[in-house]
């Protein structure tokens, strides 16, 4: 599957990709909401992973760009350091399908990754 990755830490996000492409998947990576939404323009993703806390913007304002003004129904993933329980229901509730703490576990990262692959989509 192909998988669209927003993390601002270089590191972290080049760990993360090892991670999803051990997994079988191909994986673009972003450091900005606003690559991120370029990349997202440029090509069809089926599943995406957002970091929270952003530079230049907030999970939840990603959310709601792929939500509402996109009107994809893809999976999406929160993987971010908070684990503020307001963030995580906000996160939730915003349209997120999934929210993880770092330092994810790389295993159950990808099964989280594969059980929301696995679930039909209305207009994926």
């Amino acid at each position: 599957m192909h998988i669209a990755l927003l993390e601002d830490d270089a590191a972290q996000l080049g760990l993360f990709k090892i991670y999803l492409e051990s997994g079988g998947h191909t994986c673009d990576g972003f450091e900005t909401s606003k690559a991120f939404a370029e990349g997202l323009r440029r090509s069809r993703y089926d599943l995406l992973v957002v970091d929270w806390i952003l530079p230049d913007g907030r999970g939840d304002m990603v959310i709601q760009m792929v939500r509402k003004d996109m009107a994809w129904d893809v999976p999406i993933i929160v993987l971010t350091a908070s684990d503020d329980e307001a963030n995580v229901v906000m996160a939730l509730r915003g349209g997120a399908d999934d929210y993880i703490v770092k330092p994810p576990k790389p295993m159950a990262l990808l099964a989280r990754v594969e059980a929301l692959l696995r679930r039909p989509r209305v207009n994926a």
